[in-house]
C-alpha cells in the first residue's frame, strides 16, 4: 500500500510516504457480455443452442466450430493453462469476426461483445496474477507473476484501441490503464504508475458514469501527490472529498449504493478485507494531510491527520498496530506536530503567516 515517493527539490522528508490504494478493477462480466468461460455447462450449452436455432443454415458449421474452439479455452482455464485458455477465444473470436462481420445484424450481439468478453478477460487475468505476485514470497516466482499481468495487459491494450463507441471505449480504458497503474505500484515505478493513474482518472471523466468516481477522484489526486504536485493534489482531493459517500459522523462506515450501469464493475482492494469506502477515505485523508505537509500549511495539515485517524480508529478491526498504514500516519502525525511548533526545519519550514500566528 505505501510506496516510494520521488525524491527530489521539493521531495517530502525521507521517513513520509503517500497511502496507495492497490485496487485493480473487478467485473462479472459474462452477466454483461457472453456465457463463454466462466459459465456453467448448461448455460454455455443453452447460448449455443440459441445461436444455432437463431442462424440456422449457412452459418450452423461456423457457429459449432466456434463452440468447438471455446469449448476448448473452457477446458484450458480449467487445467490452469492461461495461456492456451486465451489463445482458445482469440481464435472462436476470429471465426466470429468472419460470421458476424460489420453490417451484420448480429454484429453487435454475437461479435463485438465476444470481444468485450475477450477484453474484460484479459483484464480478470492480469489482476489475478497481480494478486499471486502479492501472496509469493519467492522473488522469482513473484515477478514471474508481474510478468504474465504486464503481458495480458498489453494485450488488453491492444484491444481496446479499436473500439468504435466511443463510451465504451473509455470505459475500457479507465479499467486497463487502473489496472495496470497498479502493476507498476508493484514493481516500485512509482512515477509510471503515477502518470498511468492520472490517465485512467482522464479516460474516466470522458464516460457518462458516476460509479465509483469518488475512487477515480481519490487516485487521480493521490498520483498528483507522488509527483509531487502538492498544490494541485490538495486542490483535486478537496474535490475528491466532497465527492465521497456520506456516511454520517464516520466516513466508511457503510456501503454506497451504487448505480446500475451496462457493465458491472468494481475497484476491490488487493490484499485487505477494509471495506472499500473505508480504504478511499483513510487515502483521501492520509494523502490530503501529506499533500497540505508538501505545500508547507502544517496546521490544516494536523487537521487532516487528525481525521483520518477517526475514520483508522472505526475500522481497527481492520487494521493491528503493524499495519503499514498506522504506521505511515502515526509518522505523519508525529511530524505535523513538531511542524506546527518550529519555525525552522531545513527547506520544510513553516510559512511567514504560520509563524506569525504562533
Amino acid at each position: 500500500f505505501l510506496g516510494p515517493m520521488n525524491r527530489g527539490v521539493d521531495a517530502l522528508p525521507e521517513k513520509l510516504a503517500a497511502i496507495w490504494l492497490e485496487a485493480p478493477v473487478t467485473s462479472e462480466f459474462e452477466l454483461d457480455t457472453l456465457p463463454l468461460l466462466f459459465s456453467s455447462e448448461d448455460e454455455f450449452d443453452a447460448y449455443y443452442d440459441d445461436l444455432l436455432v437463431e442462424h440456422e443454415g449457412e452459418l450452423g458449421a461456423a457457429i459449432k466450430e466456434i463452440k468447438s474452439r471455446n469449448a476448448d479455452a473452457r477446458e484450458e482455464c480449467l487445467a490452469g493453462r492461461w495461456s492456451e485458455c486465451l489463445e482458445g477465444l482469440e481464435s472462436a473470436l476470429s471465426l466470429r469476426r468472419i460470421a458476424f462481420p460489420p453490417g451484420h445484424e448480429s454484429h453487435y450481439k454475437d461479435c463485438t461483445l465476444a470481444e468485450y468478453h475477450l477484453l474484460m478477460s484479459l483484464i480478470t487475468f492480469g489482476t489475478w496474477f497481480l494478486k499471486e505476485a502479492g501472496e509469493q514470497k519467492d522473488l522469482r516466482v513473484r515477478e514471474a507473476y508481474e510478468i504474465r499481468a504486464f503481458d495480458v495487459f498489453c494485450k488488453a491494450k491492444e484491444l481496446v484501441e479499436p473500439i468504435k463507441n466511443q463510451h465504451h471505449k473509455s470505459f475500457f480504458k479507465t479499467l486497463w490503464l487502473n489496472n495496470f497503474a497498479n502493476y507498476y505500484w508493484k514493481r516500485r515505478k512509482s512515477h509510471a504508475a503515477a502518470q498511468t493513474m492520472i490517465d485512467a482518472h482522464r479516460a474516466w471523466t470522458k464516460t457518462r458514469l458516476r460509479t465509483f468516481g469518488w475512487y477515480f477522484h481519490v487516485m487521480n489526486a493521490s498520483a498528483l501527490l507522488v509527483l509531487c504536485k502538492y498544490e494541485d493534489c490538495v486542490r483535486m482531493m478537496q474535490q475528491a472529498i466532497d465527492a465521497l459517500p456520506d456516511n454520517g459522523p464516520v466516513p466508511g462506515t457503510t456501503a454506497e449504493s451504487e448505480e446500475q450501469t451496462e457493465f458491472r464493475f468494481q475497484p476491490q482492494l488487493l490484499s485487505s478485507a477494509l471495506p472499500m469506502v473505508a480504504a478511499t477515505c483513510i487515502t483521501a485523508y492520509h494523502n490530503m494531510s501529506l499533500g497540505m505537509v508538501g505545500a508547507r500549511r502544517y496546521r490544516e495539515a494536523a487537521l487532516w491527520c487528525s481525521k483520518c485517524m477517526d475514520v483508522m480508529a472505526a475500522h481497527r478491526a481492520y487494521l493491528r498496530v503493524s499495519h503499514p498504514w498506522v504506521k505511515a500516519v502515526r509518522k505523519l502525525q508525529e511530524y505535523c506536530t513538531r511542524m506546527s511548533h518550529t519555525a525552522n526545519y531545513q527547506t520544510f519550514r513553516m510559512k511567514r503567516s504560520e509563524i506569525v500566528a504562533s
